[in-house]
């Protein structure tokens, strides 16, 4: 009969903890093989996958191993965040960001200020705006 739990004992031999020897991955129930070093203080523990389950995880592997997006992809993923940004407060944040700059530092710093006043509206509007158009300038 194959064990079922894994049992740490104690100096007298009374159990202190337990664990199954198996465990949930993908949804599936991997039994795992329990190997105790000779001085009865280490154990090491390997999954033991069945082929056809193997086979499926393989599969699932190398599905979610995703193509480098492209320029234009990012680009396009960045338009669609920067739009959704746009909807809410971002245009009040960059129009007073700019009159602020422009009171302060004239036609210069209107654009600073409206850049900075966009940072801040994207920023509470869609987190993901300004990430998306790094990710963009970063691509190669």
């Amino acid at each position: 009969m194959t064990p079922t739990v894994l049992q740490i004992l104690d100096g007298r031999g009374r159990t202190v903890t337990s664990m199954p020897l198996s465990g949930q991955m993908d949804g599936f129930t991997i039994p795992l093989r329990a190997a105790v070093g000779a001085d009865r203080t280490r154990v090491a523990l390997t999954p033991t996958v069945p082929a056809d389950y193997r086979a499926l995880l393989d599969a699932a592997a190398k599905k979610d191993a995703a193509k480098p997006l492209t320029k234009a992809q990012r680009y396009d993923i960045m338009w669609q965040e920067l739009n959704k940004g746009w909807r809410g407060n971002t245009p009040l944040y960059t129009l007073i960001g700019g009159l602020v700059g422009f009171i302060v530092f004239g036609w210069i710093g209107a654009g600073v200020g409206a850049f900075i006043g966009a940072y801040i509206g994207y920023g509470e509007t869609n987190p993901k705006a300004w990430p998306s158009v790094v990710a963009w300038f970063n691509t190669p």
